[in-house]
């Protein structure tokens, strides 16, 4: 699914924000059907990804290449890596991939502080 989702994403050009924005609907939707012990529907996930063609998504997800079911079952930890964590107020921005906890974002919850490791060389330009 999350491979399935990645890929038509950028198959249909789908700019940051809006890739971002279906991530996250589709947690959120995955999230409450496994909070109230529902099936996960790939026919809404199709159309939380693509409202105008609500079912272009699950044919291709159902493909070959990605054969997900039209149930798909939940497993928590492994439906968070859809997400993106974003935060905006008027003096900062934050945002990023899920799937980076651990790996290249760390967050301390003691100390309530978040750690950016192997920063881009783009980032680190504008840093004096």
């Amino acid at each position: 699914l999350i491979k399935a989702i990645e890929a038509y994403s950028d198959e249909n050009n789908f700019d940051r924000d809006t890739k971002i924005r279906k991530r996250n609907e589709i947690f959120q939707y995955c999230e409450d059907c496994m909070n109230q012990k529902k099936e996960i529907q790939l026919s809404v996930i199709s159309a939380l990804i693509n409202p105008e063609d609500a079912g272009s998504f699950q044919e291709f997800a159902s493909n070959e290449e990605y054969g997900v079911s039209s149930v798909i079952s939940g497993d928590k930890a492994r439906m968070k890596t859809i997400k993106f964590v974003t935060y905006r107020d008027k003096k900062m921005t934050v945002e990023f991939d899920y799937n980076l906890l651990g790996k290249d974002v760390f967050y301390d919850d003691k100390k309530k502080e978040l750690t950016i490791k192997n920063l881009p060389e783009r980032l680190t330009n504008q840093i004096p």
